[in-house]
């Protein structure tokens, strides 16, 4: 665990989720298309990485880090895939993230009296 890594808040969280929901609803309409989906899915797609990576780099989230890099490649990968790309899968990945952040291991010398 990066030790600098600052929780993700309340307002953070849901501008994550909402993006999120945005590309995978963007994604599912245009793989309707047949040609023309494959492709502009595909951009969105690594357009999305660099977003999050981005995003979550605020956070000192860092995509490199071991808990963290496995569901990053798990988003893009099935994001890349064409019949995985229907399911939303930036969606999942962002809440996994989110839900690792928050439960992670508090600081020593901290309390909660």
């Amino acid at each position: 665990m990066n030790r600098h890594e600052k929780n993700i808040g309340v307002v953070g969280a849901f501008f994550l989720i909402a993006t999120a929901l945005a590309i995978d609803g963007i994604q599912f309409l245009l793989i309707w298309i047949p040609a023309i989906g494959l492709v502009v899915n595909t951009v969105i797609s690594l357009f999305a990485a660099i977003l999050f990576i981005i995003w979550f780099s605020y956070w000192n989230v860092s995509f490199l880090d071991g808990k963290y890099a496995a569901r990053g490649l798990f988003g893009i990968l099935a994001e890349i895939i064409p019949i995985l790309s229907t399911f939303p899968a930036w969606t999942v990945v962002v809440v996994w993230i989110i839900a690792t952040n928050r439960m992670r291991e508090k600081p020593s010398g901290s309390s909660d009296v």
